[in-house]
């Protein structure tokens, strides 16, 4: 529900986590939903894009900053003032420019159009947590060294579960888990995949050297990448409109060239969507191929087909299937190579994936 007495940014930012926190949907595509057909500056978009990642990425940590302050358990809580709770303190703990009193005001509000009943209670909870003197990390660090273990400690430091830095120990020692646990919570930089039939890699780096400066650079991975370490609106971006570009990850770019397929070859994809291997594949064959790409969810297929347009390929095609039951037509044919990228725990993209 809006109000005209919060900002755009944190009401876009309270209705992504809501959706997130109680049916479990994906971030990305929550937040696409909330902002279709929604007129949204860039810079509302911006902090209402940080609150929602950055809210998610430390949960763990936030709860243990905010229990002290509540008389209730986190985990007792309505979920409309757990999600206003953590967001809020997100936003006083680890963002530089916030005024205190308008996060928790519009916090208030927030909770008053769609909790009135719990509005008090989140009102009491951050004023007591804004009243404290101590600075955020300290309070983090005594919320550490209470922790029942040391896994424990590390993992509300960091912000993941006990079971996963005991897993990431055995396998790793802890010193090295240390490591990898603070650098999954870094910023993770912009990485785009060249669109080669409508542009090149050096053309391209060369206009955007005049837009972005000294923030675009050539992917160290693959021939086809560009490192951007200036964010950006990357909906609104012209390269990105005219098809130029597709958002991948550097590592994810060397998964298509391995299947090393001539330009008329037959492909099956087997989990395609949302489709940034696909569309891969369709680039080196040149768009001269013939792809089937399968999924189980009609609406990533949806995405997929979206990007094909975008980028202006033909070869693609989709269908809305279970891989483990392909209907005929899908798994009667022979094909020249097929690529499962199954579904996984998304553990080695932490940094990508809070």
């Amino acid at each position: 529900m809006m109000t005209a007495k919060v900002s755009k940014a944190r009401t876009l930012a309270y209705q992504v986590l809501s959706k997130v926190e109680q049916s479990g949907a994906f971030t990305n595509l929550a937040l696409q939903q909330v902002l279709r057909g929604k007129k949204v500056e860039p810079r509302d978009k911006a902090l209402a894009t940080e609150i929602i990642y950055g809210t998610i990425q430390r949960r763990r940590s936030l709860d243990a900053l905010l229990q002290p302050y509540s008389s209730r358990s986190l985990s007792a809580l309505d979920g409309t003032a757990r999600t206003l709770l953590r967001m809020t303190v997100y936003q006083l703990g680890f963002l530089d420019k916030v005024p205190a009193y308008a996060a928790i005001h519009e916090a208030v509000e927030l909770c008053k159009s769609n909790r009135p009943s719990a509005a008090g209670f989140v009102n009491g909870v951050l004023r007591a947590f804004s009243r404290d003197s101590k600075p955020v990390p300290q309070r983090l660090e005594e919320a550490v060294a209470a922790a029942p273990s040391w896994a424990d400690g590390l993992g509300i430091l960091h912000s993941y579960p006990t079971w996963l830095v005991e897993t990431l120990a055995k396998a790793y020692g802890e010193d090295r888990t240390v490591s990898m646990l603070a650098a999954s919570n870094d910023r993770s930089h912009l990485s785009v995949r060249v669109n080669h039939l409508r542009t090149d890699r050096t053309t391209l780096l060369r206009q955007l050297s005049d837009e972005l400066q000294d923030s675009v650079f050539p992917s160290q991975l693959s021939q086809d990448g560009l490192r951007l370490t200036k964010g950006l609106d990357v909906e609104a971006w012209k390269p990105y409109q005219q098809g130029l570009v597709t958002v991948q990850d550097e590592a994810a770019m060397l998964i298509a060239p391995l299947l090393q397929v001539g330009e008329h070859a037959e492909i099956l994809d087997m989990c395609a969507a949302p489709g940034t291997k696909t569309t891969h594949i369709a680039e080196l064959q040149e768009d001269k191929g013939w792809i089937t790409a399968v999924d189980i969810h009609q609406h990533k297929l949806d995405l997929l087909e979206g990007a094909s347009q975008r980028l202006g390929l033909h070869s693609i095609h989709t269908v809305a299937a279970d891989a483990r039951a392909l209907p005929q037509g899908v798994s009667g044919p022979a094909y020249d190579a097929i690529l499962l990228d199954a579904p996984c725990s998304g553990l080695g993209v932490l940094r990508h994936r809070p």
